[in-house]
């Protein structure tokens, strides 16, 4: 493929026979590294900066570590509430070993702890849940609830071996734990959802995927000539207005000047910023909106999907003029991987 495909290094690791059960995301009705050569000068800097710090875990800013997010933000009676928690890049320095394990419980009938532990040795920690390092961003860290109504204190720690005594201590002892309040209604804040509709282009021999109403009635009106409806659709937040139920979808375009004219999609943050910073795409894909619409992820782990969605599989065509289907059907999954489609979901 060249220069003109999407960074898709998971492919290297043999795991198709089991990553390709795994939903890409889900809907309502569901790569690897970032490159370490940028990230490495960053955590150079960084170092440089807090050089007096003495320790990792003393590395500012402080302030960007331990910060949890809360899914959905306004949850009601029946939600089960998921929590998200910050760990920034240079608590990775290449050649760390550490995995990170988190756990959310209920203390008290209004207190929530969310506790992150960055250890090599993870097995010392039964029962805490795993969390993806590479996929930190688009993992949940702990799942607690449906809880009653009320005011919750959300306290956070973050906890790193010290290699030279073997203790447990928190990443910024200035900064953590930190209190969030979580409420807890009779009600959940309403959200909105909208269809995304499929199109197929037989000259191209490519698919497009749209919840834009103005883009679906220039379509049906043969505004931009050759494409048509296939019949497939699945359901998704209207963007900005999911509650935190789901994440944005960020769309990108492939630039025809490069052989491409062709769009992509990920609910993922790690591949968004991924797509972003690559030289592999620069100058050939132009980000169109970092917010198409919002959707929910897979456990990135064990692929399985949130309760009350279904998987949505990517597909991507692996020709020179890269081209991406997008199915909540595994019959239609398997036909397409049949004709050579290379199946892109989550993988440990």
């Amino acid at each position: 493929m060249g220069d003109r495909r999407m960074p898709r290094s998971h492919r290297s690791f043999g795991v198709s026979d089991w990553h390709d059960r795994l939903p890409y995301w889900t809907s309502l009705s569901t790569r690897r590294p970032l490159f370490n050569a940028v990230r490495h000068l960053l955590e150079v800097v960084l170092l440089l900066l807090c050089s007096n710090a003495g320790a990792v875990w003393a590395i500012e800013p402080c302030s960007l570590v331990g910060n949890v997010t809360a899914s959905p933000r306004h949850p009601g009676l029946t939600d089960k509430i998921a929590f998200v928690v910050s760990l920034p890049f240079f608590l990775f320095p290449d050649g760390n070993s550490n995995q990170i394990v988190a756990r959310a419980s209920v203390d008290t009938p209004l207190n929530i702890s969310v506790d992150v532990v960055l250890t090599p040795t993870p097995g010392d920690f039964p029962g805490w849940q795993s969390v993806s390092v590479l996929y930190r961003a688009d993992s949940v860290f702990g799942l607690v609830g449906p809880l009653a109504a009320g005011e919750y204190s959300v306290r956070t720690d973050v906890r790193i071996r010290d290699p030279r005594s073997g203790a447990y201590q928190s990443v910024c002892p200035d900064a953590l734990p930190r209190t969030t309040l979580l409420t807890v209604a009779a009600v959940p804040m309403p959200v909105t959802r909208v269809r995304v509709f499929e199109y197929y282009n037989t000259a191209l021999d490519h698919f497009f995927v749209t919840q834009d109403t103005g883009e679906i009635a220039d379509l049906d009106l043969g505004v931009h000539p050759g494409w048509s409806r296939t019949g497939e659709v699945f359901d998704v937040y209207k963007s900005g207005a999911s509650d935190s139920r789901g994440h944005p979808a960020c769309r990108w375009y492939g630039l025809p000047a490069h052989g491409l004219d062709t769009h992509y999609f990920s609910a993922s943050a790690t591949e968004c910023s991924q797509v972003a910073s690559a030289p592999l795409t620069s100058g050939r894909w132009k980000e169109e909106t970092g917010n198409a619409f919002e959707a929910t992820l897979p456990d990135i782990l064990t692929g399985a999907c949130p309760d009350a969605t279904v998987p949505v599989y990517r597909l991507w065509n692996g020709r020179e003029d890269s081209n991406h289907r997008y199915t909540t059907k595994v019959a239609i999954k398997q036909a397409m991987i049949a004709k050579g489609y290379i199946p892109e979901d989550f993988w440990r």
